[in-house]
C-alpha cells in the first residue's frame, strides 16, 4: 500500500482515546475491507477510486476526510486544503447529515460550509 504519511498518524494518536476508546489506525488496500470504521481519510493517490469509496461509505456513518480537490464538492465530508500555508477546511453538511453525523459548531464556525444549494 502506498503510505504518504508513514507511522506519523500512529505517532501522534499513540495511547490518545475518544470517550475512553482507543484510536486505532488500520491501513487498508481496498475499500471492501472497510469494517467497524468511524474516520475514513481518502488519500489524493485514490483520486481515481473516489466515486466508489463514496458509494460505498454512503449512510454508513463514516467521517470521510481528504485533501482531493473538490472532495467535498464531490459529497465528501471534510476536505482539507492548504491557503497561503495555513490548513483549510470545507465541510459538505448535506454528506454530514445524510451520514447520521454531527459536525461540532466550532469546527462548522473555522471552516467553510458548502450545502447543496451552494453547489
Amino acid at each position: 500500500m502506498n503510505n504518504p504519511y508513514g507511522d506519523l498518524f500512529n505517532q501522534i494518536l499513540k495511547e490518545k482515546k475518544v470517550r475512553d476508546k482507543e484510536i486505532l489506525i488500520k491501513y487498508i488496500d481496498s475499500i471492501d475491507e472497510l469494517k467497524f470504521t468511524n474516520i475514513l481519510y481518502i488519500p489524493v493517490s485514490n483520486s481515481r477510486k473516489l466515486e466508489d469509496i463514496l458509494v460505498k461509505t454512503k449512510n454508513k456513518n463514516i467521517l470521510t476526510v481528504s485533501d482531493i480537490r473538490g472532495f467535498a464538492d464531490k459529497k465528501g465530508i471534510v476536505q482539507i486544503y492548504f491557503v497561503s500555508q495555513k490548513v483549510k477546511m470545507k465541510i459538505n453538511l448535506d454528506s454530514a447529515t445524510q451520514n447520521k453525523l454531527k459536525i461540532s459548531l466550532s469546527l462548522l464556525r473555522i471552516a467553510d460550509v458548502i450545502k447543496e444549494d451552494t453547489l
